[in-house]
């Protein structure tokens, strides 16, 4: 594909996002709850706002079941259920977004793009979280409660 330059596409787009999670751990039994995010972007002129906010949702409940429950192992999980994926239950009470809403040139409309970078920020922040909350830092995903429960005492690397 050839990308020529004009006035009104002056090169490739970058969107950038960053998290900050507030995390509960219960270090009886190292159950990890979220509570609270604030999901901050820079994703151009936004189009759609509502879309927008769904998308950021969207992301970071995905990337919350990859960092505290979602689990697959070949031949063993097969349906949605024996994946483990986030219920309604495990949503953040407070999910805020957050954008710079600057108009770039280069993007349709001043626009950046905002599909995946939701999904990239949530694991480490959350992972940060509990390492913030108990001074244990989960290598492996999910940070399962038996997993955290396990590294609880231990020196972390």
């Amino acid at each position: 594909m050839v990308f020529e330059e004009t006035e009104s596409a002056k090169g490739p787009v970058f969107s950038y996002a960053s998290q900050l999670t507030i995390v509960d751990v219960n270090v009886e039994n190292g159950e990890v709850k979220v509570p609270k995010v604030v999901f901050a972007a820079d994703a151009g002129n936004i189009l759609n706002p509502l879309a927008f906010e769904g998308q950021v949702e969207g992301g970071v409940m995905h990337g919350l079941g990859f960092a505290l429950k979602e689990k697959f192992v070949p031949g063993e999980t097969v349906t949605l259920k024996s994946l483990n994926i986030p219920l309604i239950k495990d949503t953040p009470d407070e999910i805020i977004t957050v954008s710079a809403c600057v108009p770039v040139d280069g993007g349709p409309f001043g626009a950046k793009g905002a599909g995946e970078m939701s999904d990239v920020a949530p694991v480490p922040s959350i992972i940060n979280g509990i390492v913030s909350a108990c001074g244990v830092r989960v290598l492996d995903l999910p940070a399962s409660p038996d997993r955290v429960k396990g590294l609880l005492g231990k020196e972390t690397p």
